[in-house]
């Protein structure tokens, strides 16, 4: 089974499971962010807001293996910018710092 209904959304396990970090410095863009990526099939396993910073750019760090997905992301979220990680030293999660450059569609 590729899909699975998740509320109102239908995940794509085929695609990465997300965490999101709100570092924006907008409240509320991190769930808005979530919710159009869930809309886009994608499994948020996490969201959180760092408040200690107010970044401009969104930041996707990503596991090496998951380039081409990451791809698709990096689309779907402005072209933001891509960051490739040993995977030794992450978890299976692709981790997206919102920032303030994420537009509202």
């Amino acid at each position: 089974m590729r899909e699975r209904q998740l509320g109102n959304f239908v995940i794509d396990k085929n695609l990465p499971k997300l965490k999101i970090v709100n570092r924006s410095g907008v409240p509320g863009l991190g769930a808005e962010t979530k919710l159009k990526l869930q809309a886009a099939g994608y499994e948020i396993v996490e969201l959180t807001t760092d408040s200690s910073t107010a970044d401009d750019r969104t930041v996707i760090i990503y596991p090496e293996e998951l380039g081409e997905p990451t791809l698709r992301l990096s689309n779907l979220l402005d072209n933001a910018l891509l960051s490739a990680a040993n995977a030794d030293s992450m978890t299976e999660e692709i981790v997206v710092f919102v920032g303030s450059d994420v537009v509202s569609n």
